[in-house]
């Protein structure tokens, strides 16, 4: 609507306090006036809603243990607190925190056959707010370990020239369960005894169909 207008309002937020005031005093003609005064004028009704709203979900859940204790978690706060109550339940239903990544689909898919094993992306099985919320709390907020898990990910996946997979969405379960599961990662040739064995593979390691061939 402002570019329409021509109109350019440098903030960084452009909903937060002060960009709101110079909205107000931005000269627009007509329907564009009218227009930016409607759209500000629902914003304060959705605001007055969100406010009644997390005031009640407050007052619900001030009682529930897991409520106040899963909101030391980085970058959850009320909200998100009460969406992970309301969808999870009682987490002592799940024996470990393996169990309840893989419920909310926040582990990898596993294909095996035989000795090779392989990883693809997360199952995205289970509750799809579980996983929303895990997400938004992740990018607001993180700590030096999901970040270095992330890089290092990252950077295993670019060595194997797997760009697109596995960097961002596995530092999500993270936030789920406090420590790392470590997992066998397979290298690309096959025969491998153990999954173990894939760290050490090395194309050096395969012998050449030609032997030890040489035109002399």
């Amino acid at each position: 609507m402002l570019a329409k207008a021509g109109v350019l309002i440098v903030a960084t937020d452009l909903f937060g306090v002060d960009a709101r005031k110079r909205l107000e005093r931005t000269p627009l003609s007509g329907a564009y006036a009218q227009r930016v005064s409607s759209l500000l004028h629902l914003i304060d009704i959705l605001d007055a809603e969100v406010v009644t709203l997390a005031a009640r979900i407050a007052a619900e859940l001030r009682h529930d243990g897991g409520y106040r204790a899963i909101q030391a978690l980085p970058g959850v706060g009320p909200t998100l607190a009460a969406i992970f109550v309301a969808e999870i339940g009682d987490v002592h239903r799940f024996a470990d925190p393996g169990r309840l990544c893989s419920w909310a689909g926040l582990t990898p898919r596993h294909y095996e056959s035989d000795t090779v094993v392989r990883r693809g992306h997360i199952t995205k099985q289970g509750s799809k707010l579980v996983r929303w919320a895990t997400v938004e709390a992740i990018q607001r907020k993180t700590t030096g370990k999901i970040t270095a898990d992330r890089e290092r990910i990252a950077e295993t996946a670019r060595k194997e020239h797997r760009e697109d997979r596995r960097g961002p969405q596995t530092a999500h379960p993270r936030l789920l369960r406090p420590a790392r599961r470590p997992y066998p990662r397979p290298g690309q040739g096959r025969g491998v005894s153990s999954p173990d064995a894939a760290y050490a593979w090395s194309p050096m390691s395969l012998t050449s169909p030609l032997g030890a061939w040489s035109p002399r």
